[in-house]
Formats: structure tokens, C-alpha cells, sequence
């Protein structure tokens, strides 16, 4: 940040973010390609897990993954749509949160999403048994037959997250840990530093 004034610093990492946002979506090796996601249960306890962010638009401000429609997450998203979103980059070491509100492609969409996809992604929703079920051996997955494609394609869910908020943190021995955070109003980014 050595000669940037900091209004053009929070330019700048804003620009990053979404830079190494994009990138995640088509770059499996990208530090941003598995987040965290925090969404609530029935009784309000958080509940955490990965995910891999197949999607990115910079325009619409929106995060896109996938997941079975038999699964937990999908019925917690069902219920409550504001989720939360974390990843770490190691080099430099960036924390970025993301809050948002998550909502569902339409069938139209998500079928369509689904022919773009290979099919090491497309196996995992021929699975006769729902995601988190009890399994009575450790094979049993191996050895029920697997669903047809049109009950796979049923099963096969996009889950758009519209992020309203980025909070921002670096950890820097050098310059100084630094925090920001980016908002999204009507069509506008209100951008302020925070203390780390």
C-alpha cells in the first residue's frame, strides 16, 4: 500500500477479490475454489461445510455451487436463505468472508448447467441414497444400483449466492494486518477499512 492512498488500496483489493473469485470457478487449483459455507439449522445451530465454487458472476455478484436436492444444506437454504461464505489464501494470507442470500437455478437453468458438466460430477447424484443417510455397511453405496438420469438430473441442484457483504482481512508482518469491508447496495460498492 507504499504510496497508494488508501481509498485507491480499497479499489484495488476490491478488484483482487473478485479477480481471484472468477478465477476459482475455472481454476480447481485456485486458493478460493473450496469456501465454507455456515448455514442454519432447524433449531438455529450453525451448521459448516465445504464446497467448490463451479460459478462466477462478477456483474450479478453472485457464487454458484452445487448439491443434491436430498441434501441437508438444501433444506436449510429451503427455510433460510442468508448463508455465509469463508476462504483462506495462504500466499499472501487473505481471509475473505462473504455474506449473502442464497436462492435456487430454476429447473430450466439447472438442466442446463447439468449438460455442461463431466460426468465424474454428474455420478454423484445417481445415488439411490440421500446424502448423510445411515449407511447399514460400508458398501452398501458401492452396491445399490444406481438411480436413472432423469431422477439424477431431479436430484442435481444450483445454488446461487447473491453476496451483499465481503469482509476482507490481510495478515502482513510487513505492511500491518488490514481489514476491509465491501458492501452492495443499488448498484453501488461502499467500501471502509476496519480495525484487523
Amino acid at each position: 500500500m507504499h504510496g497508494e492512498d488508501r481509498s485507491s488500496a480499497l479499489e484495488r483489493i476490491h478488484g483482487e477479490i473478485w479477480r481471484d473469485l472468477c478465477l476459482a470457478a475455472s481454476h480447481p487449483e485456485s486458493a478460493y475454489r473450496w469456501m465454507t459455507l455456515a448455514t442454519s439449522s432447524s433449531d438455529g445451530a450453525p451448521e459448516l461445510r465445504t464446497v467448490v465454487v463451479r460459478l462466477v458472476d462478477r456483474e450479478r455478484m453472485t457464487l454458484s455451487f452445487f448439491t443434491d436436492q436430498r441434501s441437508t444444506k438444501w433444506l436449510q437454504i429451503c427455510r433460510s436463505g442468508p448463508v455465509a461464505l469463508l476462504c483462506l489464501k495462504k500466499h499472501p494470507l487473505v481471509q475473505i468472508r462473504l455474506l449473502g442470500m442464497a436462492d435456487f437455478a430454476s429447473s430450466g437453468e439447472a438442466i442446463s448447467i447439468w449438460h455442461d458438466q463431466h460426468l465424474g460430477i454428474q455420478q454423484q447424484y445417481y445415488s439411490r441414497i440421500s446424502p448423510g443417510r445411515a449407511l447399514k455397511f460400508v458398501g452398501e453405496l458401492a452396491v445399490t444400483p444406481k438411480t436413472s438420469t432423469i431422477e439424477a438430473i431431479s436430484n442435481f441442484s444450483v445454488i446461487h449466492v447473491k453476496v451483499h457483504t465481503i469482509d476482507w482481512l490481510s495478515i502482513d508482518k510487513s505492511e500491518g494486518d488490514r481489514r476491509a469491508e465491501f458492501t452492495y447496495g443499488s448498484g453501488e460498492v461502499e467500501a471502509r477499512w476496519l480495525v484487523p
